[in-house]
């Protein structure tokens, strides 16, 4: 695996981490694929928080 699928990699994984570490704390049942699966390119650009606030975390 290239350096660059090896970064993707990690970065799904830490995403994985933070959304699992904020359902605990926050007692939500987000689950990462269905998170990011209409706003891919948003996640990618910018991460898991910005597609959660704006797209699934109420106001």
């Amino acid at each position: 695996m290239d350096k660059f699928m090896r970064s993707i990699v990690s970065y799904r994984d830490i995403s994985i981490r933070f959304l699992d570490d904020y359902n605990r704390k926050k007692k939500t049942d987000f689950v990462f694929d269905e998170s990011i699966r209409d706003n891919l390119d948003d996640y990618v650009k910018s991460g898991i928080m910005t597609v959660l606030v704006t797209s699934h975390i109420p106001k």
